[in-house]
């Protein structure tokens, strides 16, 4: 888990030591499922990235998009970002919390579950990197029902316990997995420029898992 103060010590840090900066873009937008960022992928790509990292499927299980629908769009999608010339890093959704609204345990990770299978399936099929977020939130003890939750809950936000969204820590746990796989499976220098695409898992300003990540990349 990445502290404030480490974060900040980060940027510190890469201020001082780097010139030649490693941009990272967030390409995240609120509600998307597979089948929007078909539509605005070229846009997405504009910054013509070595690196594009999509994580999407959080909406498409909420809204029961057909898992062929999904597998078909997100092919696209690849293909896209492929032919642009950028590498693919597929990453599957984190996992559901206990509290979501109004949907059964069963529909919750189940269907999850299954996009993930289809995200690690089609990251063998199409040569991309691929990062199983999933399963790395589970191996770290969320969902859980306690404030150390990565995920909304009743204990760490009570407001809006949704069990879907990401805490802080959350994010930072995101940034610090797609660093280190950064680090141990793509060459030093073979990436300037990284995009960030998905829904509000990876949305947002400051707090978010691209921002996090831009810190990391640079302080290496």
């Amino acid at each position: 888990m990445i502290k404030w103060c480490f974060i900040a010590l980060l940027l510190a840090l890469t201020s001082c030591r780097k010139t030649n900066q490693i941009t990272v873009i967030n390409q995240g937008i609120g509600g998307n499922k597979a089948s929007d960022v078909v539509i605005r992928i070229d846009t997405a790509l504009q910054s013509n990235p070595d690196l594009a990292i999509v994580m999407i499927g959080t909406n498409d299980v909420s809204r029961q998009v057909a898992y062929k629908k999904f597998a078909d769009n997100l092919s696209i999608v690849i293909n896209r970002i492929k032919k642009s010339g950028a590498k693919v890093l597929l990453m599957s959704p984190p996992p559901r919390g206990t509290e979501v609204i109004g949907l059964p345990d069963n529909f919750k990770n189940g269907r999850t579950d299954t996009i993930t299978s289809i995200i690690d399936s089609l990251g063998k099929k199409l040569n991309c990197y691929y990062l199983n977020i999933n399963q790395a939130f589970k191996d770290a003890g969320t969902p859980s029902a306690d404030k150390s939750s990565m995920l909304y809950n009743s204990a760490n936000n009570p407001g809006k316990p949704d069990g879907i969204h990401l805490t802080v820590d959350g994010r930072q746990f995101i940034a610090a997995k797609v660093n280190r796989f950064i680090q141990d499976n793509l060459p030093k220098g073979s990436y300037s420029v990284v995009v960030c695409i998905g829904d509000s898992l990876t949305a947002g300003g400051s707090a978010s898992y691209p921002a996090y990540l831009r810190i990391l990349l640079n302080a290496q």
